[in-house]
């Protein structure tokens, strides 16, 4: 089992989605639960080994975004794309987690890429549930799309996020072409988004291939190829609509978020946008802490890459908050 010290569980939820989740249990109760969040290409076995970062007193649920991994999501009927929406996406988790042993009830949820994008929703739409969130090698989803225009040194950003308009593409042509080339396609990705450093250590193989592999799987692949489509899809139409609708307007930005706020970032993503003023920007003020992860070396995926330096700034953080 990739979680030796967590339970694992499958859950059915009202939407027809499965969502598969790691759990740990506090010793003694009454702190709140962290919740780590997979990005895009990854699964929740990009966490196995760093929950050991985490101190023992508190709860951990570690989840696989619905459609990506274990968990289970078909595509809207409609073919719209709003079952892969973070607010649909959020209702899935939530009612996931009220039927865990002792239902959490009070979130801190830590989402690197694409989990970001659901932490951040999450804090949204169940203020009531989030403590607090931590916001690893991303922005705000309208921050990103707004980047990618011909101002921006000849759409410097279109190009760097390529796969952004690649996999939102209409069904079902990104999944067909990426589906016949899996292996090389998801090597790639994972390989171009490591840092240097990292990709020549042994141990890269492991964990980039518990990526890559979800998408090989002959029985499983392709319907992972598709919700990974999907989540795209949704973020290129339903959740630039929401986001824009609670305030988060790159030209016009507003202090949407109460909570306090964690964001770490690479040398990379630093070098493209403006991460920490994004982030101050829709962060309530005095509530937002962002560090750089590593050095020119250290690349997207730096949970992976440098676990220890990542689990020192969340336990920093952690007695702050």
């Amino acid at each position: 089992m990739a979680f030796a010290d967590l339970k694992q569980d499958l859950t059915s939820v009202t939407s027809g989605a499965k969502i598969n989740t790691y759990y740990r249990p506090a010793p003694t109760p009454g702190k709140p639960t962290i919740l780590l969040l997979h990005g895009y290409p990854q699964n929740a076995l990009m966490w196995k080994d760093f929950v050991h970062e985490i101190p023992e007193e508190y709860p951990v649920l570690v989840a696989d975004l619905p459609g990506y991994g274990l968990s289970t999501k078909s595509p809207s009927p409609s073919g719209d794309s709003l079952s892969h929406s973070k607010r649909e996406w959020a209702k899935d988790i939530v009612e996931a987690i009220d039927v865990l042993p002792g239902s959490p009830t009070q979130l801190i949820v830590f989402g690197h890429d694409r989990g970001g994008r659901l932490a951040y929703r999450l804090a949204l739409d169940f203020p009531e549930r989030v403590k607090a969130i931590g916001v690893l090698d991303m922005v705000p989803t309208p921050f990103m799309w707004g980047a990618m225009n011909l101002d921006n040194n000849l759409h410097k950003e279109t190009r760097a996020s390529w796969h952004w308009v690649f996999l939102s593409a209409p069904r079902p042509f990104p999944e067909t072409f990426i589906s016949t080339q899996a292996s090389f396609f998801f090597t790639n990705i994972m390989r171009g988004a490591t840092g240097p450093a990292a990709r020549d250590r042994p141990n890269w193989s492991n964990w980039a291939y518990d990526s890559i592999n979800q998408y090989t799987d002959p029985e499983l692949g392709y319907d992972r190829v598709v919700g990974s489509c999907e989540d795209y899809r949704a973020g290129a139409t339903h959740d630039l609509v929401f986001d824009l609708e609670d305030g988060l307007n790159p030209k016009e930005p507003k202090r949407v978020f109460k909570v306090p706020i964690l964001a770490l970032s690479s040398v990379f993503l630093r070098a493209r946008l403006p991460v920490d003023e994004i982030w101050k920007s829709v962060g309530k003020e005095g509530l937002v802490e962002s560090y750089q992860i590593g050095d020119e070396k250290t690349g997207h995926f730096f949970v992976n890459e440098e676990p220890e330096e990542v689990g020192r700034r969340l336990r920093e953080w952690l007695v702050k908050i």
